[in-house]
């Protein structure tokens, strides 16, 4: 093989398509499905499957000329495609006049920069021993790759990895290292099945979200943005799994996601169609003569005859909200027991609007409704929230030295005052009230005496106060963003409204009613049809 003395530009190597890529190019094939990165003593192999024409290209350089381009790679794995792979699954015939090297400076080698995916690592061998591959050996590789003959007719047309890639890191890699949990070393059978339920809604959920958000700048291609599941049908799939599906169908998918893995194009088939096809075959989806949420809204409405007396309509009917606005209806669905929805925080806010309620408060209602709790003790109290100020806006922050400062000063106030009487402990005792109002005020500090003799310790007053008011803050944004959504699958104009009208602040949301069309809007909202 020629030695290149640079990496790019880098020219793909197909006759009929000599497609040329840059640093910024490579990186985006990267991102698609890895690259091929390896080395011996002397030398580096650098290549890519080009998505052009879908062939691979590799070229020899000398030792460590890719390691600029390994320092824009963050995290990655190492995933051992290999000749052997492809045998072990009986795709192809171990092809003759494969050589190998037995010595090891000629090897070329995986690098040690990044883990090897978990999927893969299946003995303790030496690195040096997990891939090698001699120059000789090189073309034939190739050929498996650009133009293989495959055992099995079925995959005639496609292409296979005979080389590793370094590609990014995530659990797609690792689904047979999940799958394996369910045998025991025995033999027998065992199915987790909340641990097939979380790594395949994950799996969907993940590509649905990048989906529902825009892509990533970094990725280019369209077929890796493609995705054959609607929002739509996903709303439809059941919460929980078919165990017995599971049980049955475990073995095929196992076998099935073993072979994909080695596909050229795996990372798009597995979100593509080995995802959504799993997860349509193992959970089901509500069906009956009701399809979807505008049908199932409108067969609620004909058996609940009062709703049509309103134009404007929020009513729980069973484990769904029928939703009615500028003559469109829709449904949304409840989470399952007694786990408040996103739907609960936003008729909330509707039933009462123009105020401005503290969060607190909000996510401590819906709590309250959704658990079916009426004590109380159950409300967290909103009056250790009302002095907390937002983030950064004390005026400055204390190091651990100044605390440490300020303690001794406060501590030796107190020496003095138990030494004193009168006027001069009055006078002692004043300038210790004083440096704790300004450590609380200032710095949010407070000043707790304790003990004999009395010592001063020095906390963050609203710290954790201050960190639950965000991180309720930041779940009701979520869940009525999510909510809105789901209505504007279906009623567009809805979503927009409660957009504009409801909003969350650092500590209070309200719901400010507007006009809609010239008209004022006037809510039905009832948690029960007993109600309406």
């Amino acid at each position: 093989m020629k030695v290149h003395d640079s990496l790019f530009p880098f020219k793909c190597d197909s006759p009929g398509c000599n497609e040329t890529y840059d640093i910024n190019k490579f990186l985006d094939v990267y991102g698609l499905w890895g690259i091929i990165f390896l080395h011996n003593k002397y030398n580096d192999l650098i290549g890519i499957t080009c998505p052009k024409c879908r062939k691979t290209t590799l070229k020899k350089y000398y030792r460590d000329s890719g390691d600029y381009l390994m320092d824009e790679i963050g995290g990655a794995y190492y995933a051992l495609y290999s000749v052997n792979e492809l045998f072990k699954l009986d795709l192809i015939s171990m092809p003759e006049g494969i050589k190998g090297s037995q010595n090891p400076d000629e090897r070329y080698t995986i690098p040690k920069k990044f883990d090897i995916a978990h999927g893969f690592a299946v003995n303790k061998m030496p690195r040096k021993f997990l891939f090698g591959i001699c120059e000789d050996d090189i073309n034939i590789f190739l050929d498996i790759e650009n133009d293989g003959k495959f055992n099995n007719e079925e995959y005639k047309d496609l292409r296979f990895k005979a080389f590793p890639r370094i590609v990014a890191k995530n659990e797609n890699y690792n689904y047979d290292v999940f799958l394996a949990d369910f045998y025991l070393p025995d033999g027998t059978f065992r199915a987790y099945i909340d641990d097939v339920n979380n790594k395949l809604r994950y799996g969907l959920e993940h590509y649905l979200e990048k989906k529902k958000y825009g892509y990533p700048d970094t990725i280019k291609y369209e077929l890796f943005k493609h995705d054959d599941m609607s929002f739509a049908e996903y709303s439809r799939i059941k919460p929980y799994p078919d165990d017995n599906i599971i049980i049955n169908k475990m073995e095929e998918f196992r076998k099935e996601y073993s072979i994909i893995r080695s596909r050229i194009d795996f990372e798009f088939v597995f979100k593509n169609e080995f995802i959504n096809n799993y997860v349509r075959l193992f959970y089901g989806s509500y069906e009956s003569e009701i399809s979807d949420s505008v049908a199932l809204a409108k067969e609620i409405e004909k058996n609940l005859p009062e709703s049509q007396n309103y134009e404007n309509l929020f009513v729980k009917v069973g484990g769904n909200w029928l939703v009615k606005f500028n003559g469109k209806l829709t449904t949304v669905r409840e989470n399952e027991g007694k786990k408040a929805s996103a739907i609960h925080y936003l008729v909330y806010l509707l039933e009462r609007p123009n105020e401005k309620i503290n969060n607190i408060v909000i996510s401590s209602a819906v709590y309250t409704i959704c658990s079916e709790k009426n004590n109380p003790s159950d409300m967290r109290d909103e009056s250790d929230y009302s002095n907390i100020k937002p983030t950064g806006s004390y005026e400055d922050v204390l190091s651990e030295k100044d605390i440490e400062k300020y303690k001794e000063t406060i501590n030796k106030l107190l020496q003095d005052a138990g030494k004193s009487d009168g006027v001069e402990k009055e006078y002692i005792l004043e300038s210790i009230d004083e440096t704790k109002n300004h450590l609380l005020n200032n710095y949010g500090m407070e000043v707790k005496i304790s003990g004999n003799p009395p010592k001063a310790n020095i906390e963050h007053k609203y710290y954790k106060l201050k960190k639950e008011a965000e991180r309720i803050r930041s779940n009701l944004t979520v869940n009525l963003k999510n909510v809105r959504e789901k209505i504007g699958r279906e009623i567009p104009e809805l979503e927009t409204y409660l957009k504009n009208c409801v909003k969350v602040s650092n500590t209070k949301s309200s719901y400010i009613p507007q006009l809609f069309d010239g008209k004022q809007i006037n809510w039905c909202i009832a948690w029960t049809t007993n109600t309406l």
